[in-house]
């Protein structure tokens, strides 16, 4: 309905055939398409099912993410410590 008023104003402003012709064009295409939405039921959307809040969240807690970080974070730093040594000794 929008794109209808728009195209309304447009040709309100034209006076050139051919752009009057063009805006008619697309006119006629943005009708077809209310006119499908409008006619059919099928296009039209309906709650099934009202939206609502889990009960349980289905990502892990923060503890559980605080966890794997510390013990990622300590074994890189193992690691890190290790290659220093070994770098030393070389």
């Amino acid at each position: 309905t929008r794109n209808i008023a728009y195209l309304n104003k447009l040709l309100a402003n034209t006076t050139v055939v051919e752009g009057r012709q063009v805006i008619y064009a697309l006119m006629e295409e943005q009708i077809d398409k209310e006119m499908v939405a409008r006619d059919r039921e099928q296009y039209a959307l309906k709650v099934i099912d009202p939206a609502f809040a889990p009960g349980k969240p289905s990502s892990s807690g923060p503890l559980f993410w605080g966890v794997l970080g510390f013990t990622f974070g300590s074994f890189l730093t193992a690691i890190a410590v290790f290659v220093r040594i070994a770098m030393a000794a070389a």
